[in-house]
This record gives C-alpha cells, sequence and structure tokens, in this order.
C-alpha cells in the first residue's frame, strides 16, 4: 500500500462521513444523545482533527518496514481494545 492509496482512503471515509452528518437535521447535530456522549457536530470535529494527524505523520520521511507488520497486532488490539 502507497501513500498515495492511504489518502485516497482516506478522502472516500471522510466523504462517506460528511455526506451521513450532512443527512442530520442541523437542529440536532450538536443535540448530545445522552449524559457524557458527543453530538454528531463533536464527532465530526474529533474526526477531522484526528484526519489532519494522520496527514501530517504521512508526509513524514520514513523507511520500509522490514518486519511481518501483524507482528504486534495482539499489543495494539490489547491497547485500543481498553475503555478502562
Amino acid at each position: 500500500m502507497n501513500i498515495i492509496h492511504l489518502y485516497e482512503e482516506l478522502n472516500a471515509v471522510n466523504q462517506a462521513i460528511l455526506q451521513k452528518l450532512n443527512r442530520i437535521n442541523q437542529q440536532l447535530v450538536n443535540q448530545v444523545p445522552f449524559p457524557g456522549a458527543w453530538s454528531a457536530a463533536q464527532l465530526g470535529e474529533h474526526i477531522r482533527k484526528s484526519d489532519l494527524s494522520i496527514i501530517a505523520c504521512l508526509r513524514l520521511p520514513g523507511e520500509n518496514c522490514n518486519r511481518d507488520p501483524f507482528e504486534r497486532q495482539n499489543e495494539m488490539r490489547d491497547i485500543f481494545l481498553d475503555y478502562s
């Protein structure tokens, strides 16, 4: 997978999210569905900020990985699925 493909995938996902957000009634987009939750607008803003970080990382110089890309899969799964 190359950088251009990653940009294209990121753009496709963003377009799908924007289409869904644009379908939400403008009065509802800022409503928090339940205490402690985020509104659709807050979620969209979080995704936008996250995407900016991803794009910045993709622009950094790097080198090819010389290991199995799934080598640390379980470690990453444990980190990202730990909701404590």
